[in-house]
Formats: C-alpha cells, sequence, structure tokens
C-alpha cells in the first residue's frame, strides 16, 4: 500500500547524551529522534482497519530509560473481498435514496462504481486517488459528479473496540450537488 507517511519526533525529549530507539510496531525501527516511515502493507492485510503500536525508547548517557507507546491506525479502502463498499442512506443529505461506493485500492489509486438506488437507479464508474493526507478525490468516468473529501476514523461502536473508516465527501454535480454525505464502511467485521 505503502500510502501514508507517518512522523515520529522525539525531539523534544530531555536530558545529556540522549540516544533513540523508535520502534514503529511492524518490525521496522529507527534511532533517530525524527523520523518518517510509510507502513508498507497490502491493502487486504489492513482490510479496512489495522492497528499498530509504535514504541519510543530514550535513553540518556547514564544509562537511564523511559519508554512510551502509541497507537495508530492503518485504513484501507480495499477488503479482502477485493473492494471496499461504503454507504450512505435514509438521511436528508442524500436525498432519502441509497449511496454506495464499490472502491479497490492500488497504492493511491482508487477505482470502482458508484451507485445511486432510487426510483430510477443510477451510476456508473469512478477513478481517483487517495493522498498523503487522507484526502480523496474520485470521479465518475463520464466527467458528471465529482466525490471529494477525507477518509476519516469514527469512534468504535464495535466490541473489539476498533475505529472504523468514513468517507466524508462533498458532492459536485448530478441530483446531490453542493451535499456533504458520510459513507460509511458497509462491511468492516
Amino acid at each position: 500500500m505503502n500510502v501514508t507517511q507517518l512522523l515520529f519526533d522525539a525531539s523534544r525529549s530531555e536530558g545529556d547524551g540522549l540516544t533513540y530507539l523508535v520502534e514503529y510496531g511492524d518490525g521496522a525501527s529507527s534511532t533517530e529522534p525524527v523520523t518518517t516511515r510509510r507502513v508498507n502493507e497490502s491493502p487486504a492485510a489492513i482490510a479496512p482497519i489495522k492497528s499498530i503500536t509504535a514504541k519510543l525508547t530514550v535513553t540518556d548517557r547514564h544509562g537511564r530509560t523511559d519508554s512510551t507507546t502509541q497507537r495508530y491506525f492503518l485504513v484501507s479502502v480495499h477488503t479482502n473481498a477485493g473492494y471496499g463498499t461504503f454507504w450512505a442512506g435514509d438521511r436528508p443529505a442524500t436525498g432519502g435514496q441509497d449511496l454506495i461506493l464499490n472502491l479497490t485500492q492500488d497504492g493511491a489509486t482508487l477505482s470502482g462504481r458508484y451507485l445511486a438506488k432510487s426510483r430510477t437507479p443510477f451510476g456508473g464508474p469512478v477513478a481517483g486517488v487517495l493522498t498523503d493526507d487522507r484526502t480523496i478525490r474520485l470521479k465518475t468516468v463520464d466527467g458528471a459528479m465529482e466525490f471529494n473529501g477525507t477518509v476519516e476514523l469514527r469512534p468504535p461502536w464495535h466490541p473489539s473496540g476498533e475505529p472504523y473508516p468514513i468517507l466524508r465527501l462533498s458532492i459536485r454535480g448530478g441530483a446531490l450537488n453542493g451535499s456533504v454525505v458520510e459513507f460509511e464502511f458497509a462491511d468492516p467485521y
């Protein structure tokens, strides 16, 4: 996948002769006080969210250590089924219709299908990108509609305690022109 770059910053640590060990939680590590890492996981391995815990250990010149951990999440719009389904419906913002995005992810490239289920169903193929800052941009292949927004984490509702991804997208074109719609992951567990 290798999309979002993570920043680890221990530069505010205090003491003499400090050394650092950042363990990213995926088997890799660094001894730099400020480091970045692109976690290279396949979208199917994340499917749709994976929790990882990073650990920072700081050691001073006398051998005294202090450690802290930080949990972070990898999110993919792709699942083991080969695609991720995001759904929005029964809300005023959707005009009472069900909206569905089926997406596959190859690195930063997204493709799939948009479907609006109403009295007269419509939709079509979409393509777009997911950038480092969690921005998502999709366009129908015919250019009639655009979906722009972010991938966000919704607080956990499932007993696993894991948050789940949503797409908060503004829509340009079509019957929902100017609407902001939250697409929820339809099959997170």
